[in-house]
């Protein structure tokens, strides 16, 4: 079950102004959003097949550790496999972009790259900044697979259409979060927490190494 990040509980007039526009309180808007961002587990099963293929030595590209949003929540299964795959947590190999903009993605990759950081393969929060990251990896030199692993989170239609494509996971989450939020507005359940069911896609941007 993922635990919820705490978020602010909404004031009197944010309160009247979500109930006018979605006719329920906006108390549900933490639980909706919850919801929304299971990223938790889809952080963890990306690092895990990474593992899988022989890496230790995995870089995380994120927007920032401590947003209490998605990129916090796929940054905590990042750590969560790195513990339960015996691996160390280093601080160089946390790449932080600060937004989850392709351009920051690439930018903040290029510069640890040319901080001299070691790695074998990249855990990126979204499909966009990790194609940002693997723009920054060829004009460093470096081969994606075959110098460098890529694997992301979200999907994306276009991230099928780089060179290589991209391995990513799909997260189901869009058609169940309409329901719990349905369910809300019409009395029928509580605010709550669902795992959220992840789909790998693979492509060709993630090799195995000895």
């Amino acid at each position: 079950m993922l635990t919820a990040l705490p978020l602010p509980t909404p004031g009197r007039r944010a309160d009247r102004l979500f109930r006018a526009l979605f006719g329920v309180r906006a108390a549900c808007l933490p639980a909706l959003l919850t919801g929304l961002l299971g990223g938790y587990p889809a952080g963890a099963a990306a690092v895990t097949e990474l593992y899988r293929c022989g890496h230790r030595r995995i870089a995380a590209l994120v927007a920032r550790t401590d947003d209490r949003a998605i990129s916090q929540l796929r940054y905590q299964g990042y750590l969560r496999a790195l513990a339960d795959c015996g691996l160390p947590t280093e601080e160089e190999l946390v790449i932080r972009a600060g937004s989850f903009d392709i351009g920051d993605a690439y930018r903040a990759t290029a510069e640890r790259l040319r901080q001299g950081a070691d790695f074998t393969a990249v855990f990126s929060i979204a499909d966009n900044m990790a194609l940002g990251a693997m723009r920054a990896l060829r004009e460093a030199g470096r081969r994606v697979p075959e110098d460098c692993s890529v694997i992301a989170i979200d999907g994306l239609t276009m991230s099928e259409y780089f060179h290589p494509m991209l391995t990513t996971l799909m997260e189901e989450m869009g058609r169940r979060s309409v329901e719990i939020l349905m369910d809300m507005i019409h009395g029928r359940g509580r605010p709550r927490c669902e795992t959220v069911r992840t789909v790998l896609r693979r492509g060709a941007s993630v090799r195995r190494i000895n």
